[in-house]
């Protein structure tokens, strides 16, 4: 099974960058990884962050096919122990 990290645009930031790798690199001793990422929506100053959040959902949903497994990380999220 190969693993996919995908991502709302690229990350900017270059820890950000090196620590998808690093993980994307754990993840092919399971079946290997490749990173992806989806154009971020361009939003006016005025479009709602709903709006935008909904946008991006849309652009994930779409690259998913019907037997893919999900794991969404979400800022809100609560850890695992």
């Amino acid at each position: 099974m190969t693993h996919v990290l995908l991502t709302v645009g690229k990350p900017k930031a270059a820890y950000l960058a090196q620590g998808l790798e690093d993980y994307a690199g754990r993840l092919n001793a399971y079946g290997g990884c490749r990173l992806e990422a989806v154009r971020p929506f361009k939003a006016l100053k005025n479009t709602p962050a709903a709006e935008v959040l909904l946008e991006e959902g849309r652009r994930l949903l779409a690259r998913l096919e019907p037997r893919d497994q999900v794991w969404a990380l979400d800022v809100a999220g609560q850890a695992w122990s």
